[in-house]
């Protein structure tokens, strides 16, 4: 069995949220492939590795299952007319961008499956400023090494 590279399908699933959540009229500032430690704009959306095991796809067929934490950081208030209402209303919206990029992408190249397992929120402190955060931990299925 030939053990596909994370790193791939990851990139992957960072080149699809950025197509959808970064750019004029969209709602991120950018979608990163990798935790951030420091935060210069908001909304950030951070792609991260968590999992894998090998799974059994057909009687003699093998595949890998990833699992990825997509993570929403949403600055919560600042000094001027950005309030804990207006986080709470985009992390909304970039949840609403996300989960049609998960529909639209069931199966494609690089998997078999795109599919929500969890999804927590919290409010978190990076570089001593509040963020809302959501971490949605994403299951990608049926991925074979190229």
């Amino acid at each position: 069995m030939t053990v596909p590279n994370r790193e791939t399908v990851r990139d992957a699933l960072v080149t699809l949220l950025s197509a959808a959540l970064v750019g004029v009229g969209k709602p991120c500032k950018s979608v990163l492939g990798y935790p951030a430690d420091r935060i210069s704009a908001s909304p950030l959306v951070c792609v991260s590795s968590t999992t894998a095991t090998s799974e059994k796809i057909a009687k003699a067929s093998w595949g890998w299952q990833f699992q990825f934490n997509v993570e929403i950081l949403v600055r919560w208030k600042d000094s001027g007319t950005w309030t804990q209402a207006s986080a709470e209303d985009k992390l909304d919206a970039i949840w609403v961008i996300i989960g049609g990029v998960i529909e639209a992408n069931q199966s494609n190249a690089n998997w078999q499956v795109l599919e929500v397992v969890e999804d927590t929120c919290d409010l978190v402190a990076i570089s001593g400023d509040s963020y809302r955060r959501e971490v949605i931990r994403i299951n990608v299925g049926g991925v074979r090494a190229a």
